[in-house]
């Protein structure tokens, strides 16, 4: 949420640490849930949508349109440099 520019949600039950691996990386990030597990063809991917900001732009690899929502995917890279940007600003 805070690299998204979102308000904190607050601790939940939902709240869930999703474990990335990334280029040999290993790292956490706190998601307010996790709904499903999803098999994504690459072909079904679209761009992101032209309205995100900067930020928001480097964070988000495509989106995927299922029956009834929009899935937004995230580049594990990005989550990764952009947290630790944040550490380093404020030590």
């Amino acid at each position: 949420r805070t690299l998204l520019g979102l308000p904190r949600n607050g601790d939940s039950i939902a709240n869930r640490n999703l474990i990335l691996k990334c280029d040999g990386d290993i790292f956490g990030v706190c998601v307010d849930g996790v709904a499903d597990i999803l098999t994504i063809e690459s072909d079904a991917i679209t761009a992101p949508p032209s309205n995100l900001s900067i930020n928001e732009s480097k964070l988000i690899k495509g989106v995927y349109q299922s029956d009834t929502v929009l899935i937004m995917l995230i580049e594990p890279r990005e989550i990764l440099n952009a947290s630790l940007a944040s550490i380093r600003t404020a030590a």
